[in-house]
This record gives C-alpha cells, structure tokens and sequence, in this order.
C-alpha cells in the first residue's frame, strides 16, 4: 500500500513510519499540520509543539512534505466525531485531499497508541477519502513499545512536560532512552502514561532508521507555558537544527535499512502467539462424525408464518427474529434490500430507528454472495453500527437470508438511562491489536452490563487475510482478539468474562480442537490474573455448532456476550432423562440483579433407529427453558439450531409455535437455523438470550 505519514515530529508518528515499512507498505510523503504564527496551539487532536523542525524531515527522508496551516479548533469535543467545517480536523482532512491531487496513495501512517478521540478523527477522515488508517501502535503495551522504539535506534528528545512528576529544568532535552525509567517509575507513583498518551510529555525525533540523514539541535530555547509548583507546563523552542549526515548507505530501501531491526511484526507476534503451546495439538481427541437416520413424529404441517410471532418488546429491548430474504439468487441484492426495508420498517413501527440496533445475527445462504449482501447492507448504517455476526446455513430452499436483530431505547425519551447507556467500539485502523471492522459493523457495542461482540475469525490484525495453518492458529488467534475486544470495552472484562459464547466451526471434528484452545484461553487469563483456585471460576454457557461455510473460508467464529458484573452470575447445569430414546440437557447462567442471562437446551438422542415425537420434545424443551430461566416476559430471543438431517424448518416452526401458544401469550422471538451438526448425537439444541 502507497502510504501518506502523518507526522508530528514525535516518537510515535515516526516509528509508526517504521512499522508501515517492515509489513510492506511505502512511504510516499510526509504531512502535517502547523500552528499559524505560533509556538504550540491548545489542539487536541495534533502535536503542535517542536513544528519548527518539521520541514527538515523531508530531506532527511527524501519524500515530499505536505503542510497546512491549522485555521480550525477543537470543536466537536464528543467520543463521536459529526464533521464540523470549523473543526480542526477538517484541516487534516482538507491537507489529505490535497494531497490526493497530487500523488496517489491509499493508506494513512498514524502515531496513535491510545487515544480513541484521536483514532475516531482520523478513520473519520480517512472512511471520507477512501483512505485506510495504519496505526500499528495502536494498545500496545506502553512500556514494551517505549522500550522497542528505543531498542530500534529512534533517537528522540523530551521537548514538552506536563505532568506532575515531570519538571522542566531536569527532563526537557531528555531522551527517550534515558527518561524511561523515570517515566516507569512515574506510572508506579502516579499513574502516568509511560509513553505520554495522557499528554505527560511530547517529544521531538531527531533520527531514525527511515532517516538518510539525521537531524542535530544546536540551539533551544526553554519556555514556560505554566509555572504550576505542583504540574509546571513548559516547552522547547527549536532554534537552531540542522541536516547532517550519517553512517547510513542512502542506496539501501527503507525495508533494507529496517530488516535486521527487532521490532515486533505482525508475522513475529502471530508466531509468539502460535508456537507458545504448540505441543498439545496431537493430544487432543479425534471426534467421530455421526450421520442420523431419524425420524420424526408428532408434528402437524406447518399452516404459514405469524408476524406476532416475530418481534418482542420489553421494558425498552426489542428482538426480531426470521425476516428472511426470499427469491432467485440472482436477485441478491433487491432480496437484500426487502429483508432490510423490512427490518427497518419493524424498528420504526416500535418507535425505534437502525441507530438502536446492537446486535444483528445474519445468516446467509451462500457466502459468494456475501460481498453484493454486504454492499446492500452497509447503506442502512453509518455512525457506530452494530456488531455482526454473520455464517452460512443451509436455509429453506428460495430462502436466500435470514436476520435476527436486537434494539434498545429507553422507554422514557425525556430522561437517559446512565446504566443502559449505549457504548460502541468500531476500530478501523489496521494495527497489531485486532481486526480492523471497515465494513459496516462495530467490534462490539454495550448496554448496561451487557456486551455484544461481532463474530471474530482467525484474520491478523495488520493485514485482515485469514492467518495460515487452519483450525489450530485460528482458534487462537480469533480467541486472543476476542479478549482485547472486551478489554478495550471494558479494562474490567476478559475471556473469563463471557455469560453466552457460541463457536461455529466447519467441521465436527474441530469441535473438540476448539473446545481445548477456549479452556487453554481461560487457564491463560485466570494465571494472568492471579487466580488461585484449584477449579476454573464459574464460565458461562458454551455452545458448538457445525456450519457449512465461514467468511473468508475461516475455520472457526466465535460470538460472545459478556457481562461485567460476573460475581453476582447464578450458574446451573441439570440434566433430564426421563424419555426413551433422548435426553435434555439444560445449562442456565445469569444474574438476577441485572434481569439477563442466557439457558441452553439441547436434545440428544440415544438410538438412532426410534422415532422422535417431535411435539413431545418440543413441549419439555419449552417446559425446561421456563423452569430453569428469568421469569417468562424477560425471556426475548429464543434461537433453535437444529440438524438439518433430522428436523425441517416446517415441521419445527409448527411445533414450537403450538408449544409457545398453549404455554404463554408473552412468547420470546424465536427463529430455526438448520446446521451440519452440534457434536456427538445432538440434533437440536435452544438458546434463549434474557434481557430486560
């Protein structure tokens, strides 16, 4: 990718320049943005400070710089940005633009490793120009990455303090390398940012590897912003800097002069990641793939579909289950915008918009297809979308999808509901952290206590292909983005965390595979958190299916709703045995305090000659989800993943909804998904998701 660095002169910006190289990228030119007739302006988005020495860069480099005067302010100060033509930012993206004119490039370098006001700004200018954001900073560990800039030869001084612990007359001019450990002891003693996220320092660099020639002070002038006693505020002046050169070949590539640099890569971190308990991979038990020869009884031919059988609302939540997409595939994207139209339509009609929307489960008939799905979808959404989760399944024939989504708002619109307030997390940069979501749906979005992530596959962060070596890196991989998606949602959360997961996997005999790398996850985190118990702490409810096919041909996704307030989970697990020829096995996990949780049911038969009463099985799987759940109105979404061998979406959708009618006119949302199979003998299994 042709990349355009923003650089402010500091640390970060640079060796983000060096991280864009070493994953194949090229650096095409320099931008930045400067302050009009003034040392340093009250920005929050960009380094102002140490401007005076920026135009020497791109000789240093030998790539064009791009500037701009900064004319905005710091306007739109929100977590989301809305675009404001007085706003700062539209200087960076004006300055980007510009510069479209007049070299073509695609990606953006950017120095950020902690800040989301910054990230939100820079993807929001980037999604307008059609650019991609590269911030391979971005969550790392600060003093792991303080101490890799620094082992990777960025020669960077202190040019701006601003923090208690920090003082002018001691650390200005300071480097990098030699200021670390004060600023880890700064973090033990007062919380600081070891790399100056929280604006405790600013720095100026003065060489780099990228550099052909590197740049020498000769002359600063301290100035004092602040003579705060207890947080003084002051900055260098850069009076006198000149070019000089260095022992460096200048024929060599900016990846020659990087190459035996060690910088953590994304090729090095997936590695670390995969070898570091590779040896149990053989241990694991192979699982027998069972074919059914069943047949069932009991159930009358299904009548039609009943739209209030479709849609739940209560006390502010609202589920809707089964809209589908019917028609040729050649029609795809129409049959898309119908099936859209039509959830629109059923949010509006309860007083809700798409903007309410926090979870949407989309099941498609044909993964091709996805892309033209896709296109469809992504133009009934912009500002923080919901998290996705999306697998193929083979739905009734004609149908070519089928969307299950979740809503909130507030039922009183004159107040805000703090607890229940809405948080949204959609990171689009590529960076080490965790795949990057450009497509229309967010990481994961929070209500209350509750977090819902998208479908997480084996992808690697830095460059969104799908990580080589099948089931085993995937697994991991996915799992590991998985719990720094709840981290950055929440710094209370982790895998351990998780109320209601389910992994989709390809084949049956990953089921096992996937199950071993969850509990290897688990025991990973419990040690990292110091848990001493000789058991696991109480886990949630875990569910394996068996789909035909996964985006991008990943071998596992898994979908995870967690909760903050773990201590206060009730777990259970019983078992019913009570019929001849299968058996009910229930799991339940909630908290009663925050009125959600989640129960499982699934049904496993014993012998695969005997008839099952399909009537019968349904009416106890019903009776088990009411005993063992919330009390039946908090009962919202209810999802049956049946065996498509053994059970039809008709015979199933009449059974059920006969069942849900003689017990309860306050029914859940409920929709039938046909998969290749659920492990072992089982060949249905009921999650029913609790809210409200």
């Amino acid at each position: 990718m042709r990349v355009v660095a923003l650089v402010s002169g500091g640390k970060d910006s640079c060796y983000n320049m060096m991280q864009c190289v070493a994953e194949g990228h090229s650096i095409v030119a320099l931008a930045n943005l400067r302050p009009e007739k003034k040392d340093e302006v009250d920005s929050y988005m960009f380094q102002t400070v140490g401007h005076d020495g920026i135009d020497l860069y791109a000789k240093a480099m030998d790539v064009p710089l791009y500037r701009r005067t900064l004319f905005g302010e710091s306007l739109v100060v929100d977590k989301d940005y809305i675009p404001d033509p007085m706003d700062e930012v539209e200087d960076l993206y004006q300055l980007l633009h510009n510069i479209k004119r007049d070299i073509d490039f695609e990606g953006v370098s950017v120095g950020a490793v902690l800040s989301d006001y910054q990230r939100v700004r820079v993807e929001s200018v980037c999604s307008r120009l059609g650019l991609t954001s590269l911030s391979y900073l971005w969550r790392r560990n600060q003093q792991e990455l303080l101490l890799e800039m620094i082992a990777c030869n960025v020669k960077a001084i202190v040019i701006k303090v601003a923090a208690l612990g920090l003082e002018p007359t001691k650390h200005l001019g300071m480097t990098i390398e030699d200021i670390y450990p004060h600023m880890c002891a700064m973090k033990l003693k007062y919380g600081l940012n070891v790399c100056g996220e929280g604006g405790e320092y600013e720095t100026f660099t003065l060489d780099c590897p990228l550099f052909k020639r590197k740049l020498v002070l000769y002359e600063s002038e301290k100035v004092m912003h602040s003579d705060n006693p207890v947080t003084p505020v002051a900055y260098l002046k850069l009076k006198n800097i000149k070019l000089e050169e260095k022992s460096v070949d200048i024929n060599l590539s900016m990846k020659e002069r990087i190459q035996d640099l060690k910088m953590s890569t994304s090729n090095q971190l997936i590695q670390e990641l995969v070898l570091s308990n590779d040896d149990y991979k053989n241990t694991i038990p192979q699982s027998k793939e069972w074919t059914p020869n069943i047949k069932t009884c009991g159930h009358q031919q299904c009548t039609g579909t009943s739209e209030e059988s479709n849609v739940k609302i209560n006390n502010g939540y609202l589920c809707v289950s089964g809209i589908t997409g019917k028609g040729d595939d050649v029609n795809i994207s129409s049959i898309t915008t119908t099936a859209m139209d039509q959830l629109k339509a059923t949010l509006s009609s309860n007083g809700m918009d798409m903007s309410n929307a926090y979870i949407i489960h989309l099941y498609v008939k044909d993964m091709t297809k996805f892309a033209d799905i896709n296109a469809v979808y992504r133009q009934y959404f912009s500002l923080n979308p919901p998290a996705r989760v999306c697998v193929q399944v083979d739905l009734p024939s004609n149908t070519q999808l089928q969307i299950d989504c979740q809503a909130y708002k507030p039922t009183d619109p004159n107040t805000i509901d703090i607890v229940k307030a809405r948080n949204t997390l959609h990171v689009q940069s590529l960076s080490h952290w965790a795949p990057a979501n450009i497509g229309p749906y967010s990481q994961g979005t929070q209500i209350g206590n509750a977090y819902f992530l998208a479908g997480q596959i084996g992808m690697c962060p830095a460059n969104l292909e799908l990580i080589e070596g099948g089931i085993h890196p995937e697994a991991r991989l996915s799992l590991r983005s998985v719990g720094r998606v709840l981290d950055a949602l929440n710094p209370k959360l982790d895998i351990t965390s998780a109320i209601q997961v389910i992994c989709y996997v390809t084949k049956p005999s990953f089921i096992p595979i996937a199950q071993r790398e969850w509990t290897y996850a688990v025991e990973c985190t419990e040690l990292c958190n110091g848990y001493q118990g000789e058991e696991s702490a109480t886990s949630g409810v875990i569910t394996y299916i068996v789909v035909p096919t996964l985006p991008k041909q990943a071998s596992i996704e898994w979908h995870v709703i967690a909760h903050s307030n773990k201590e206060n989970w009730k777990y259970s697990q019983k078992k019913f045995t009570d019929w001849s020829n299968y058996t009910l096995d229930s799991e339940t996990c909630m908290s009663v305090e925050d009125s959600l949780g989640t129960v499982k049911v699934t049904a496993e038969v014993k012998n695969n000659d005997e008839e099952l009463n399909l009537k019968e099985m349904m009416m106890k799987l019903v009776s088990v989800i009411q005993k063992e759940g919330l009390p039946w109105n908090q009962m919202m979404a209810l999802r049956i993943f049946y065996h498509s061998k053994v059970f039809t979406h008709e015979n199933l959708y009449n059974a059920l909804e006969e069942c849900l009618t003689e017990t309860s006119e306050n029914m859940p949302t409920f929709s039938f998904i046909p998969v290749v199979g659920l492990g072992d003998r089982k060949v249905l299994t009921a999650c029913c998701w609790m809210q409200g």
